[in-house]
């Protein structure tokens, strides 16, 4: 009997195998960020801001977490056409944001998404930082702006958004979850 496969709670039962030599499993498979939201730690971060003029950033974000936070996708709507500019590992201490309180996806869950996150006409006082993404969003429509690869800001590092022509109104949510 050295060539089977016992289960591990002492049942007794053998795994079974197919005529091709494969094992049979039943088995549930959630993704990473269902996972996320089952644990808790899944959230949108809602805003609706009017940038002042051309090049403001309006929405920032600094992640406080030991976790990873993955930003899944951002959903956009704009009052007229404008360009995003969005961008990882501004430096700088945030002026003028107003504070948002992401929403928890799972309504079981009182847990807070950490991290500092605001929104406004412009933030000021940030520089550097690398655009990752350009988005375009065309005459009073809604798009949805979804990372392939998702976009990962680890503990203490930034993501931030900025208009390319400003005075345009903006509203949106940021979909994003923390992963070790």
């Amino acid at each position: 009997m050295p060539d089977m496969i016992k289960g591990g709670t002492g049942n007794g039962y053998l795994a079974g195998v197919t005529n091709e030599n494969r094992l049979l499993t039943e088995c549930i498979t959630y993704s990473g960020d269902h996972h996320a939201n089952k644990e808790g730690s899944a959230y949108n971060m809602l805003f609706d801001v009017t940038p002042s003029g051309a090049g403001d950033c309006f929405l920032y974000i600094k992640n406080s977490d030991t976790k990873s936070m993955i930003i899944e996708g951002i959903w956009l709507r704009v009052a007229s056409a404008e360009q995003i500019n969005m961008k990882l590992n501004d430096v700088g201490v945030p002026a003028g944001g107003v504070a948002v309180v992401p929403a928890n996806l799972n309504s079981g869950s009182n847990s807070p998404a950490l991290g500092t996150f605001q929104a406004a006409a412009d933030i000021t006082n940030l520089s550097g930082g690398t655009i990752i993404n350009k988005g375009w969003v065309a005459n009073t429509a809604t798009a949805y702006f979804n990372f392939e690869q998702d976009v990962i800001v680890t503990e203490n590092t930034t993501f931030s958004m900025y208009v390319v022509t400003g005075s345009v109104n903006v509203a949106g949510t940021i979909v994003f979850h923390y992963h070790e």
